[in-house]
């Protein structure tokens, strides 16, 4: 997923593109790191994250508001991209 501008509001965008959810129905938008920490995205932890490479986008109901929903950022562990010959 290409992510243009790499700010949330690009990340919105490419999400309502590629998985047909409604802008106006994402309430929240959030980083899981591989510790399970999650924590609130902004655009300067964003531009970190926007190799597709490195998280799945998770996303699911809103807990405050069943009609909307919230995107995950969740991190891969750097095991997950090493290969084995």
């Amino acid at each position: 997923m290409h992510i243009i501008p790499p700010s949330l509001t690009g990340l919105i965008q490419a999400v309502v593109e590629k998985f047909g959810v409604e802008s106006d129905k994402i309430s929240g938008l959030f980083k899981q790191c591989t510790k399970g920490v999650t924590v609130k995205l902004d655009d300067d932890m964003l531009k970190h994250y926007c190799n597709e490479d490195t998280f799945i986008i998770d996303i699911e109901q809103a807990q405050d508001d069943p009609s909307c929903c919230t995107v995950t950022l969740v991190e891969l562990p750097p095991t997950h991209f090493s290969q084995t010959t």
